[in-house]
């Protein structure tokens, strides 16, 4: 049964995609104002993706795991849509399994490195996003309430304290679960490509807004894609963060001064944009796996 469960996640994980997009009714296509921003902003997208699958394989070869960079770029592109499944654990099961199950590594290892990356990636993309908030008209509480949640988060992914109390404090409502602890020295080497990873991404739609926005946005406008993306992963109510990170870029693009219905549809084209990436990592992983480049196992 083992060797076929990423099979049956990958197929599930295309399911509940055109399930989620059928129901959100997101697949729109806007004016275009610019069509050399629309190109830099998918170029750009597409590097974001690459620099996250590195990213990913320098955190498995931090952990004695080394494994190829094409397999790494495999097991991030057949399980990206394991986002839109709800419970959000399965796009860092899904990586994890394809990677356990093609060098033989520890499942559960692999899971909770995954799970680091995760983590890690929500924390760089706060970061950037708190930036952001500096630089928009929005109410200071705003900005307090994000500076909280890093605060907060930095506190249970690297300190022993923290991270039982919330082990603790979830434990109260459900089963006992397990917070991974990370220690900050271990992933000191991954954590400047998430950087770049969401620098890339923040760029990106920062040309996408110039592309959809008929006049002059400022170049911080793309950190709101930091501070959306990062939350929206945080939610673990909607699948893939749909509605949330829409909501957020809303937010965000009417204090740089857009209008509500045009940052609206900004933050509801992106969605359609995100996929585009999202579809590109994932036939580059399909291929890749199709023409046999790997050549250590069979997933």
């Amino acid at each position: 049964m083992k060797k076929y469960l990423f099979k049956i996640f990958l197929y599930l994980s295309l399911l509940f995609l055109g399930i989620a997009l059928f129901k959100a009714n997101y697949l729109v296509i806007p004016k275009i104002v610019s069509t050399n921003s629309v190109i830099i902003s998918i170029l750009l997208l597409v590097a974001g993706f690459v620099v996250n699958t590195i990213a990913w394989s320098v955190i498995l070869i931090g952990n004695k795991m080394k494994i190829r960079l094409i397999d790494g770029i495999t097991s991030i592109g057949l399980s990206i849509f394991g986002k839109y499944i709800p419970g959000k654990l399965w796009v860092i099961l899904g990586r994890s399994e394809y990677v356990a199950g093609k060098y033989g590594f520890s499942r559960k290892k692999v899971g909770i490195i995954s799970l680091h990356a995760q983590l890690i990636s929500i924390w760089t993309g706060l970061i950037l996003g708190s930036i952001g908030l500096l630089f928009i008209d929005a109410p200071s509480a705003y900005g307090w309430m994000v500076l909280a949640l890093f605060v907060l988060l930095s506190l249970i992914i690297f300190t022993n304290f923290f991270n039982g109390l919330a082990e603790n404090f979830i434990g109260l409502f459900k089963k006992q679960i397990e917070i991974p602890r990370v220690s900050f020295i271990s992933v000191i080497t991954v954590i400047p490509w998430y950087f770049v990873n969401w620098l890339l991404w923040s760029l990106s739609f920062y040309f996408l807004v110039s592309a959809l926005y008929g006049e002059t946005i400022p170049l911080i406008s793309g950190l709101g894609f930091a501070l959306a993306g990062s939350l929206g992963i945080v939610a673990v109510i909607a699948p893939g963060g749909i509605g949330i990170r829409e909501g957020i870029l809303t937010f965000y693009l009417t204090f740089l001064g857009l209008g509500i219905e045009e940052a609206t549809t900004i933050s509801i084209v992106s969605r359609l944009w995100f996929l585009c990436g999202e579809i590109f990592i994932f036939l580059t992983g399909l291929a890749l796996r199709t023409i046999g480049v790997s050549k250590k196992g069979k997933v």
